[in-house]
C-alpha cells in the first residue's frame, strides 16, 4: 500500500472555500531563490565598488590641487627682492659707573636686500632716539645672517632667527657698533635684542625692538587649471 503523504497549505487553501483559501495563500510569502540572490549579490557589489573608486578619484584629485596651491604661496627664508622693516624699541644708556641709567627709546627704518638667498641681507638703517632728555638722529649700515630655520607648516617655514650687525653714526657724534638676535615671523614682524657700544662717549646701549614689515610683496597667484 503506497505511503499517504500529507496536504501542504497550498493544497490545503486550493480545496478549502474561497475566504479560507484567500487568506491562507496571501499569508504564504514567496521566498527567493538562491538564483535570485546570486543575481542581485553582484549587482549591489559593482555598484558599491563604483562609489569607492569614484570617491578616490575626488580625494586625488583634491589632494594634488591642494599641493598645487601650498606649493605655489609657500614661502622661504631671506627669499631674493627687498624688506622694509620699521622696528620701534626701547632699553638702556649705561657706562656701567656712578652716572645714572638713561631711559633709550628708538625708532629705525631698516630696507635690505637679499644678496645671498636663504643666508644673508645687507641694507642701511636710519631713524632717531631719544635719551637724556634729548631727541638724536642715527644711521649707518645693517647686515644680517640667517642662522637657523623654524618648522614649516603647509610647506612654508614660519619663523627664523639670524644675527643681526650694525654700524651706526649720531648726530651728537655718537660711533655705534654693535648688534644681537633677531627673530621673523612669517615675512611680518621681527623681534631683536641689541647691544651697541658707542666708543666715543663711552657708555652702552642696550634695547629691544618689535618691528612690522612695510610694502610687503602679495602672493603669488593661484595657477590656472
Amino acid at each position: 500500500m503506497p505511503a499517504i503523504r500529507p496536504l501542504s497549505l497550498a493544497e490545503i487553501a486550493y480545496f478549502h472555500p474561497w475566504p479560507y483559501r484567500r487568506k491562507v495563500v496571501t499569508s504564504i510569502k514567496p521566498r527567493s531563490t538562491n538564483s535570485g540572490s546570486l543575481q542581485a549579490t553582484p549587482n549591489n557589489s559593482a555598484c558599491a565598488a563604483a562609489n569607492v573608486d569614484s570617491m578616490k578619484i575626488k580625494w586625488l584629485i583634491s589632494f594634488f590641487l591642494l599641493c598645487i596651491i601650498t606649493k605655489a604661496r609657500a614661502q622661504s627664508e631671506f627669499p631674493k627682492g627687498w624688506i622694509f622693516p620699521l622696528e620701534m624699541g626701547q632699553g638702556v644708556v649705561t657706562n656701567f659707573h656712578s652716572d645714572p641709567d638713561l631711559f633709550l627709546a628708538t625708532l629705525a627704518f631698516s630696507p635690505q636686500v637679499t644678496v645671498v638667498p636663504g643666508r644673508l641681507r645687507l641694507g642701511l638703517s636710519g631713524g632717531g632716539a631719544f635719551y637724556n632728555k634729548r631727541i638724536y638722529g642715527t644711521g649707518g649700515g645693517r647686515v644680517s645672517l640667517m642662522i637657523s630655520k623654524g618648522p614649516k607648516v603647509m610647506e612654508s617655514t614660519v619663523l627664523n632667527a639670524q644675527l643681526v650687525g650694525e654700524f651706526l653714526f649720531g648726530t651728537k657724534d655718537q660711533r655705534l657698533v654693535g648688534g644681537g638676535f633677531a627673530t621673523e615671523i612669517g615675512h611680518m614682524a621681527t623681534i631683536s635684542m641689541k647691544a651697541h657700544r658707542d666708543y666715543v662717549w663711552n657708555n652702552w646701549w642696550f634695547s629691544g625692538s618689535l618691528g612690522i614689515h612695510l610694502f610687503k610683496k602679495k602672493a603669488p597667484k593661484l595657477p590656472e587649471l
